[in-house]
């Protein structure tokens, strides 16, 4: 009975650190950018004021200075990242 209780318990923690390896967190950019084309189609259509756009606008800067950026992915740095 231990023995499996140890082999259960060995067994979820691997499948636990594989998900963590092999499962990819929600990309950021991705939903800021959507947060920033939905702020900018409410305001078009009239469905909220100048003020309350600058408040979210405001918003989204402050969270978007938190997102790292990506690595420079290049294999011989003659160039700095960014450029062609």
């Amino acid at each position: 009975m231990n023995r499996f209780i140890i082999s259960f318990l060995l067994g979820a923690l691997l499948a636990v650190i594989i998900a963590g390896i092999f499962l990819q967190p929600p990309d950021d950019r991705k939903i800021l950018i959507t947060e920033w084309e939905q702020l900018g189609k409410a305001y078009n259509d009239g469905k909220i004021t100048r003020e309350e756009y600058r408040r979210g606008a405001e918003k989204l800067i402050k969270r978007s200075k938190n997102i790292p950026r990506k690595p420079c992915n290049r294999k011989w740095h003659t160039k700095p990242c960014g450029q062609p």
